[in-house]
């Protein structure tokens, strides 16, 4: 069943059969407030809110980082990180709903070629004195994040771009390889309590579900060394850990780069 839409889908060769490249469209997204580098940031239409926030470097100390970091991004969109304390909404037009308080796709104001939001003016970046520099950088090489090797839910697949780990609830969760944390925080769409680890060479992982997060924002950590303890916050049906790998800003299947179990 479907085979003739199959067929008929297929760039036919006289040799070969080649399946058509995919298309990704950009998402201009701007991100000011409480970040490192305030800017407009070109992304694919995959993006969410944490890879916006890592475009502009992570966030700075004293940001409001209860956010939905794994909500999706729409063309457009602008972000405002809040300090906490703020009473501001972490969006700077209150007539626009934000994917940071909900997981819908939205439509928002179309970008300019030049990346400008319509006619919405848009403020300088303000220069801020700090950085992740001087950060560890990764070998290119993975460990396992968890003791055990084998999964105890769901295989990375479209619908779900990570593993589940089995870990036990307080057992340690390590960093996969040497770089420094980007963001640490709550997610409140289904990651819990999660934090990415940047790696400096192109590739970051993801660590969701965790109850307790022991390092911080733009602390460099080493390959191995641990970084929180396995849990069940967010979505998830009992304690363990989702693992995700990021290369180049596209999720891949960890199995690629981990070692054989």
């Amino acid at each position: 069943m479907g085979g003739g839409w199959l067929y008929n889908n297929i760039v036919h060769t006289d040799a070969i059969l080649v399946t058509p490249e995919p298309t990704h469209l950009p998402l201009h997204v701007q991100v000011t407030g409480a970040v490192v580098n305030p800017g407009i940031y070109d992304l694919n239409e995959d993006s969410r809110v944490f890879h916006a926030i890592a475009a502009a470097g992570g966030f700075v100390p004293g940001a409001d980082t209860r956010i939905n970091l794994a909500a999706h991004l729409y063309d457009g969109q602008r972000l405002d990180i809040s300090y906490l304390g703020q009473v501001e909404s972490p969006v700077l037009s209150s007539s626009t709903p934000s994917a940071l308080v909900n997981n819908d796709v939205m439509n928002g104001p179309a970008a300019t070629e030049g990346g400008e939001m319509g006619a919405v003016p848009l403020p300088t970046p303000t220069p801020r004195n700090y950085s992740c520099s001087d950060a560890a950088v990764g070998s290119g090489v993975f460990i396992w994040p968890a003791d055990a090797h084998f999964l105890s839910g769901n295989d990375f697949s479209y619908t779900h771009p990570g593993l589940d780990i089995a870990a036990g609830l307080g057992s340690p969760v390590y960093a996969a390889d040497s770089g420094f944390v980007r963001i640490a925080g709550n997610d409140s769409s289904g990651y819990g309590n999660m934090l990415e680890i940047d790696h400096g060479n192109g590739y970051s992982t993801i660590y969701a579900h965790l109850s307790a997060i022991e390092v911080a924002i733009c602390q460099s950590v080493n390959s191995g060394q641990r970084i929180g303890s396995a849990g069940d916050t967010g979505n998830a049906d009992g304690a363990h850990l989702h693992f995700e790998v990021i290369q180049d800003g596209i999720y891949i299947d960890p199995w690629s780069v981990l070692p054989q179990p």
